[in-house]
């Protein structure tokens, strides 16, 4: 089922109004078995493995001002505990997962995803042309205004 599941094509994005319209959805839940960088995490699910970018964010390439901030934050948010992920075509056409996380804290989801977080803290930049959400704007308009992270020598 999963193999069928990576083999098409898939977007995942924030459950709401905000995400873009696109064909139908798949929601489940996996769990995070490790953490790459600021914006990649390996889930496994039904005995699988894959690999999951977050999806409206740009973290700092390894190596760069606050990658180790943003890996450490990701992997503090998410290693060994349990994402919800939504999942939708991907409307470039590359055959991978790319998500809006939420961790999973007694059956109940966070209200703010992962991806949120960074933002918030200055951890990563909001790419505008992936998808739409108003929250990613505001948390990014926020870590700007209070020069957080990577916006403290903006």
């Amino acid at each position: 089922m999963l193999f069928r599941t990576l083999a098409i094509v898939v977007l995942l994005v924030a459950p709401s109004a905000a995400r873009r319209s696109l064909n139908s959805a798949i929601a489940f839940r996996a769990k995070v078995i490790s953490v790459r960088d600021g914006s990649h995490v390996e889930v496994q699910f039904e005995g699988n493995k894959s690999w999951v970018r977050l999806s409206g964010i740009e973290a700092p390439e390894l190596g760069d001002p606050f990658s180790d901030e943003a890996k450490s934050f990701l992997t503090k948010r998410c290693f060994g505990k349990t994402v919800e992920l939504d999942a939708r075509k991907d409307a470039t056409g590359a055959v991978r997962f790319v998500a809006v996380a939420y961790t999973v804290i007694n059956e109940r989801r966070d209200a703010i995803s992962v991806n949120e977080g960074l933002l918030s803290n200055g951890l990563a930049r909001f790419k505008r042309e992936e998808i739409e959400h108003p929250g990613f704007e505001e948390a990014e308009r926020q870590a700007k205004a209070q020069r957080k992270g990577i916006w403290a020598e903006n």
